[in-house]
């Protein structure tokens, strides 16, 4: 059956139509609804997506840490940040600004005999510098402080600070002995044989001779910028 041969009212309504037919309702005052379509639901995130977020920014933070290295601590010119506490750290800092000189280096020294490092022995090195005097002292730390700096980074820090200490300290000493040829120590360490010259630290020392079962042994002290003989007769 066509669309022709049926009733009017059974016949679907053009756009013209059904725009009349609203027009009517409108001016009726008859009240219709029209579908509104919702926006569709969000999808939940899983709580195992949200621990791998979280899990995510803590390992990447952890990792950015660990390029940035620790914090720098203060640290006065002429010294190093060494590996040691932060309380250390502080005390020893504190100690020597305000002229403490030998309650800081006390501090390091108990820092280096627990765990030896070049910039731990350093520090010590330059508080005793800074001091003044204390030869026999500061000659020592550099020598611990050289053992410990074997081609480290630290050493060409260090060179210029050394070249001074050993020039303020050192002091260039002959030992010989009557009759020559005697095994030589100084402050216990063996030195070779008379005669023999040296440098030594400035201060007190101790000078040891042996030969065919004789000895020899006297203290002896040196003066910054001026060389000193000494000689040992064998009874």
């Amino acid at each position: 059956m066509s669309l022709l041969s049926k009733k009017p009212e059974d016949r679907p309504p053009t756009a013209g139509g059904l725009a009349t037919q609203i027009d009517d309702l409108e001016r009726s005052g008859t009240v219709f609804a029209v579908p509104v379509m919702a926006p569709p639901p969000r999808p939940k995130k899983s709580k195992k997506m949200s621990l791998f977020a979280v899990a995510a920014g803590v390992g990447l933070a952890v990792l950015a840490a660990s390029f940035m290295g620790p914090a720098q601590r203060d640290v006065p010119v002429g010294y190093v940040d060494a590996p040691v506490s932060d309380e250390v750290h502080h005390a020893f800092f504190t100690a020597v600004g305000q002229n403490r000189y030998g309650e800081g280096i006390a501090l390091l020294e108990k820092a280096v005999a627990d765990e030896p490092h070049y910039d731990t022995a350093y520090n010590i090195v330059a508080a005793y510098d800074a001091w003044g005097e204390h030869c026999p002292e500061v000659m020592g730390a550099a020598e611990r402080f050289m053992k410990l700096c074997m081609n480290c980074p630290r050493a060409s820090t260090a060179a210029p600070r050394l070249g001074r200490i050993y020039e303020r300290c050192s002091v260039s000493v002959m030992i010989g002995s009557v009759p020559s040829g005697a095994k030589l120590w100084i402050d216990g360490v063996e030195r070779g044989t008379t005669p023999s010259v040296m440098n030594l630290a400035a201060g007190k020392h101790v000078a040891e001779i042996q030969y065919k079962g004789r000895s020899r042994k006297r203290t002896f002290e040196t003066t910054p910028g001026r060389p000193a003989q000494l000689i040992l007769e064998l009874e």
